[in-house]
């Protein structure tokens, strides 16, 4: 694992610690990132047609800040990810009126 991915899959687990912060507990995305590592689970879910009820309660909340999508379209994690992966990332952020991105 690369110093780089090492530092993706901190931010994968900051998500979750920061979700308990304000009455959210991710269980799901935490036991996948447990058990795949934050970079697979990251693939995994944001390439799906429709976003994970996780995302769903995050926007519930004002939180698309602590969603995946918003960590690939960091342009420090660009070469672990896909153009398609991170356009997908970056077409939900804004169907979903997230103003933190480019």
């Amino acid at each position: 694992m690369t110093d780089l991915e090492m530092q993706f899959n901190g931010d994968m687990s900051f998500i979750c610690r920061e979700a308990r912060k304000i009455g959210y507990n991710p269980k799901i995305f935490a036991a996948m990132v447990g058990e795949y590592g934050g970079l697979a689970t990251a693939k995994k879910l944001v390439m799906q047609d429709k976003p994970t009820d996780g995302y769903i309660r995050l926007f519930e909340l004002n939180r698309l800040d602590l969603t995946a999508e918003r960590f690939v379209v960091e342009p420090k994690y660009k070469e672990l990810f896909t153009e398609n992966e991170i356009q997908a990332c970056r077409k939900r952020l804004k169907e979903y009126g997230f103003k933190g991105i480019n």
